[in-house]
């Protein structure tokens, strides 16, 4: 009796369950669903999902303000998991009505960018030689002027840590990349001034950084809608920065030295004017740029228009950084008696002894060719390491003993024609 219970039972059960598929799945047993219907139902389910992870993120941004401290801290921690996807509603919630909310969205916000910045560096130290365009502020032009090494690109990622504003201005914000270089080479120049704990010492990516965008300045100075003026005055100021100890010690021998000294000879190649010359030439003394200085030195020189005042810093230049082969330019400053320099010493002569650029001219000459300066009158020359004597040394106590010292290299010179 019971055997046959279970039988019909189990018979029952298989009869409702057919009518159910039969009712239920009516579509498999005779078509699919077109592309069209899929399609459609992919899309709506992904904007449900978006929707209900908007959803999510601003019931989490709400709870930031609760007046429980573990609640607020479980919504933050999941915020920050959601990571990019809460981004907009993070964006929002900095107007939020509640200053709690407004702060904690601001420091949520902050982190998961830093958290996204971190994953391109990554990706952007990993990959040297790629022509992946990274969305990276003045790396472009960056590399033009260094090269891509992986070196290269450690150097730059420290740039962007550090100067992140100063290199958004080198593409992003052309109008205002004066004032951005302007004030910032300002600030480090009074901090520097300041000591103690206001004090602020640059470093090499700072440098590298400014010099960047200082190059990018000259670049589209060439184009006469720019304000030269400006251009000038941010020559001054990077001048005057690198003129600092501090500047000076972190180009020469900071982590990236070799990348920021790049910069600044092509900073020096490209600055144009009588004033932009004058700096170049003085710092490839200060830095020890041997190419570039012997470079714009010679192009210096051959500028029928170079003004007497700029005249011997290029002849000193030349001088330091130059070879015999180059005497011949040396030579032709050597009708040039416009005053350089004077200086006074009454236990020497009551007179003021007056340098003439043709005597540093005279002076280089002597030099490069390994003769002896004292025996050419040169009583009280004085060797400098930046700049091979100095100047204010070279004069001569009369007319007469300098028209000797020209009459005794014209009999080397003649010498050496035989």
């Amino acid at each position: 009796m019971l055997s046959r219970c279970k039988t019909k039972l189990a018979v029952a059960c298989l009869t409702l369950l057919s009518t159910l598929a039969a009712v239920t799945f009516p579509a498999m047993a005779d078509e699919q669903p077109s592309d069209s219907a899929a399609n459609a139902s992919g899309q709506e389910f992904a904007e449900a999902s978006r929707d209900g992870v908007a959803m999510r993120a601003e019931r989490l941004i709400d709870a930031l303000g609760s007046p429980e401290f573990t609640t607020r801290e479980a919504a933050a921690a999941e915020l920050m998991t959601m990571g990019a996807t809460a981004r907009d509603a993070l964006a929002g919630a900095l107007r939020h009505r509640d200053l709690e909310v407004q702060l904690r969205a601001r420091q949520i916000l902050a982190r998961i960018r830093d958290g996204e910045f971190q994953q391109r560096i990554a990706r952007f130290l990993s990959e040297v030689g790629s022509d992946t365009e990274y969305d990276l502020p003045g790396w472009t032009y960056y590399r033009e002027i260094v090269g891509d090494e992986r070196e290269t690109r450690e150097f730059f990622a420290s740039m962007l840590e550090d100067e992140s504003d100063v290199l958004e201005s080198v593409e992003r914000e052309l109008a205002t990349l004066g004032s951005v270089i302007s004030e910032r080479a300002k600030w480090f120049q009074s901090r520097s001034a300041r000591g103690g704990y206001q004090a602020a010492e640059v470093n090499t990516s700072n440098m590298g950084a400014l010099l960047l965008a200082g190059c990018r300045l000259q670049q589209i100075g060439d184009d006469q809608s720019s304000p030269q003026p400006q251009n000038q005055l941010v020559s001054s100021q990077l001048y005057s920065l690198l003129n600092n100890s501090n500047a000076r010690g972190a180009v020469l021998g900071g982590r990236g030295s070799k990348q920021v000294q790049m910069l600044l000879e092509t900073w020096i190649r490209t600055s144009s004017g009588t004033t932009t010359a004058y700096y170049g030439l003085n710092l490839t003394l200060q830095y020890g740029l041997k190419e570039v200085g012997r470079e714009i030195a010679l192009k210096s020189l051959d500028n029928g228009s170079l003004p007497s005042s700029i005249a011997s810093h290029a002849v000193t230049v030349l001088g330091r950084f130059g070879t015999a082969a180059d005497i011949p330019t040396l030579e032709k400053r050597f009708q040039d008696e416009t005053v350089c320099h004077t200086w006074s010493n009454r236990r020497i002569q009551k007179e003021p002894i007056r340098i003439q650029t043709r005597d540093v001219a005279l002076a280089m000459a002597v030099h490069l060719s390994k003769q002896d300066i004292k025996e050419y009158g040169y009583e009280f020359a004085n060797p400098n390491t930046q700049t091979v004597y100095d100047i204010y040394t070279l004069g001569f106590l009369s007319d007469k003993k300098r028209e000797a010292a020209f009459a005794m290299w014209k009999t080397w010179r003649d010498k050496q024609a035989k």
